[in-house]
């Protein structure tokens, strides 16, 4: 039997915070392409199930694109069965919306634990159950299972002990150990991470399908199972699937002067990613600027960005630079710039702050403005 396990896709997402109208518009439609095509590679390789475990959309409010689209390619996949439970960004009791005429081959979970079994002998079985609102800490307790079958428990929330970007219900894992849980499928937390439950089981979150800001950086997809109905015995894999990865790769641009210097270093940067193909043309890339500068560097975030927008579907560049001061170069400099250095020196406050002002104030006596 092959089970495909995803979660957090989280179509119709706004994606106002990380991009333009224009670019935010294009990636909702490619996630929402993302998802059709995961149906798609799952048919071919003759899936038996798929298991979304919550947020499928970004709110219960959706396009008609969406549930059209959604609802279109599950009724063309009648050979699969579709189970979903809702997450803490679409909760309800209706699926995209409708609360009628649903595909025969979708199962939606409610409140309250259902267990269903996955083949005709009865051996390998999901239970599930649909977030409430309330925090599932010992939500474990109250679930029965048969420890001679396979057992798949699906949730959406968050793991105790495991980060997660909002808050939401808690899953303790250790409810659910000794209880012959084989495979915890769960949603919430956006990259793929797994782990041991007890000496039987395992917890996996397979992360979103695609990455929508820059919190959610590297490669994104979902994770196939592979149960023999004979033994019981599982196989899994990681299958990266995105169509764009986003990344933040920082990029040392000490004791450049200007923003020539730094261009050239960004690009010998992104040059050498791409060369080893961790970076595509087509990725969305957040280039981190590190080390240290001089006070009166000339620098051009603007001109930085736009020295490589080009070369990739969306490119950005964040400031994390530090201030480099010789003092001693200063030391006997009768300038009114020497004098400024000289006072900011001595001045009793953190030497962040002390950065800061001589970069400005320097830049300043220079006659040099910061960019608008």
């Amino acid at each position: 039997m092959r089970i495909l396990h995803c979660a957090d896709i989280h179509l119709d997402s706004r994606m106002s915070a990380n991009f333009d109208k224009e670019e935010a518009a294009v990636r909702r439609q490619e996630i929402l392409g993302t998802f059709l095509d995961m149906i798609e590679e799952a048919a071919k390789a003759h899936t038996d199930h798929i298991l979304i475990a919550g947020d499928l959309t970004d709110s219960a409010k959706v396009t008609a694109t969406v549930r059209n689209t959604v609802l279109g390619a599950l009724r063309d996949h009648p050979e699969m069965k579709f189970w979903y439970v809702p997450g803490n960004h679409d909760t309800g009791e209706d699926f995209l919306g409708v609360t009628e005429d649903l595909p025969d081959n979708l199962h939606v979970f409610g409140n309250d634990w259902e267990t269903c079994s996955l083949d005709a002998d009865g051996r390998i079985r999901l239970s599930a159950a649909a977030m409430d609102g309330t925090p599932r800490v010992g939500e474990g307790l109250s679930l029965l299972l048969n420890p001679e079958c396979f057992n798949i428990v699906m949730l959406h929330g968050q793991a105790a002990g495991y980060h997660a970007r909002s808050k939401a219900e808690t899953i303790s894992l250790s409810a659910f150990r000794g209880r012959g849980v084989d495979y915890l499928a769960l949603g919430h937390i956006h990259s793929h991470q797994e782990g041991e439950l007890d000496g039987r089981g395992i917890f996996c979150y397979p992360g979103c399908l695609e990455g929508r800001g820059f919190d959610e950086c590297g490669e994104h997809g979902f994770v196939t199972l592979e149960i023999d109905e004979d033994t019981l015995r599982m196989k899994r894999h990681f299958i990266p699937f995105a169509g764009r990865c986003l990344w933040e790769i920082p990029v040392d641009v000490s004791g450049c002067a200007d923003s020539d210097r730094m261009a050239k270093r960004i690009r010998e940067e992104m040059d050498r990613q791409k060369a080893e193909n961790i970076i595509h043309e087509g990725d969305l890339i957040r280039a981190l600027l590190v080390g240290k500068i001089p006070a009166d560097a000339e620098k051009n975030l603007l001109f930085l960005r736009r020295s490589m927008e080009k070369e990739f579907f969306h490119f950005e560049v964040e400031d994390r630079t530090g201030i480099e001061i010789d003092y001693e170069s200063f030391r006997y400099d009768t300038s009114l710039r020497g004098e400024f250095v000289r006072l900011v020196e001595q001045a009793e406050i953190p030497e962040e702050e002390k950065a800061e002002i001589l970069r400005c104030g320097i830049r300043e006596l220079s006659g040099e403005v910061d960019e608008l």
